[in-house]
């Protein structure tokens, strides 16, 4: 079972940003293995040659072969090895090249000391980081070669990504960054569009062919001013029908998810941005400087001027009733 408004999958990921990305190539021979420290953002293993396991901090392992892509998506706190005893070794003992200012190259063993794992390896930080898409991941994505829709098109781009590095041409940093981005964006969508199970219920919400196009108009057009009989009508439901359905599978009244929805956006303005309050204010829909203010301090605890000076850097979007 796939998507079908793939235009609402669109404007979704329309919405997302991509920011400090960095790239490493990886040769590493005989037995090996390092563990990844926590962090923020996302982290992707692609192999090229030979096998390796993923191994997460709640127990979950993945095994990898030739052409398989693994996403992992709320932070690098995970081991990556050749095999079930490989020894392991820190990020920190390893040597490493550094071939521009976000890319590296490394080896593990000495040439010929046994077989071969070829990986490109690399991170991102999703901005905004507040997205109720975010929340919807699992903590780890498996796309496997032989099952992988577009196959040949994330081996494509982890081929350009190598010639760049060998290359050394002026602008390789900014290609291979570009690349990346493609390659992540491109592994959330085909997982949106074809991994069905398992997923939240904002992922339904979005798949539905009735609520998606109301929950992507509400991430389209935030500021418009919004009601629940606009957003049916966006829908083409009945106003109770769709306030319940929407209630049901995001677990909160159309309206509620409207507030966190611009709460964030706003948020991100005051963080992100030099925009003066009225401005802000206007833009999601909030009449007066005043209403907005109130508002604002009652979903984040402090008042706009306050925020913006010292930020709430990061707060899951977590579909909850904010009355």
């Amino acid at each position: 079972m796939g998507v079908n408004n793939k235009t609402d999958i669109s404007i979704i990921l329309g919405g997302i940003r991509l920011s400090e990305s960095f790239y490493a190539m990886s040769h590493c021979y005989g037995p090996w293995g390092f563990r990844n420290p926590p962090g923020a953002g996302a982290i992707f293993h692609y192999l090229v040659k030979g096998k390796a396991l993923v191994e997460t901090a709640d127990g979950r392992t993945v095994t990898m072969e030739e052409g398989d892509l693994v996403l992992l998506t709320k932070g690098y706190n995970h081991v990556l090895k050749s095999e079930k005893e490989a020894p392991l070794f820190t990020l920190e003992s390893l040597g490493y090249e550094r071939t521009g200012p976000n890319s590296t190259k490394m080896q593990i063993g000495e040439c010929g000391s046994g077989d071969l794992t070829v990986m490109v390896c690399g991170g991102v930080m999703f901005e905004p980081v507040w997205h109720p898409l975010f929340d919807s991941f699992p903590r780890i994505i498996n796309f496997r070669h032989l099952e992988q829709k577009n196959a040949a098109w994330s081996k494509a781009l982890v081929d350009l990504m190598g010639m760049e590095v060998s290359r050394g041409l002026p602008g390789s940093e900014a290609i291979i960054t570009r690349l990346i981005e493609v390659l992540v964006i491109g592994a959330i969508r085909d997982w949106m569009l074809y991994n069905v199970d398992d997923t939240s219920g904002w992922i339904m919400a979005l798949r539905d062919n009735n609520l998606g196009h109301a929950l992507a108009s509400m991430h389209d057009k935030p500021g418009k001013n919004w009601t629940v009989a606009s957003l049916a009508e966006k829908a083409t439901m009945s106003r109770t029908a769709f306030a319940e359905r929407f209630n049901t599978l995001t677990g909160v009244p159309p309206m509620h998810y409207l507030l966190n929805l611009r709460m964030h956006i706003a948020g991100d303005m005051l963080r992100n941005t030099n925009f003066g309050i009225v401005k802000i204010s206007k833009d999601i829909a909030y009449g007066s400087e005043i209403s907005f203010s109130r508002a604002f301090k009652k979903y984040w605890g402090k008042p706009p001027g306050a925020y913006r000076k010292q930020p709430i850097l990061s707060k899951s979007f977590n579909f909850r009733d904010t009355n």
